[in-house]
């Protein structure tokens, strides 16, 4: 998920993650990860919604070593409370 730059910080994010979240709700999925690059600065989005890192591995991306971090939302119902608030 990424909005650009010019989206960013009008909620759009927040709808999405609630749409999201509510998907896996109804699929009675409790846990959900994500991976983002460490570069990628929005990763602190995931975190607000109560993300917590778990995880940095490097990968190679076109021949450039990277740092990806894996965060994990344990319990969807939080993370629906919080993107209510």
């Amino acid at each position: 998920m990424y909005s650009l730059e010019e989206y960013q910080g009008k909620g759009i994010g927040r709808k999405f993650l609630h749409e999201l979240f509510l998907h896996f709700k109804r699929l009675s999925i409790e846990k959900v990860f994500v991976e983002v690059l460490e570069e990628n600065k929005t990763r602190y989005f995931y975190e607000y919604f109560g993300a917590k890192l778990v995880e940095t591995k490097q990968i190679k991306l076109a021949g450039k070593a990277l740092n990806e971090l894996i965060y994990v939302w344990d319990d969807v119902d939080k993370v629906m409370e919080k993107i209510n608030t």
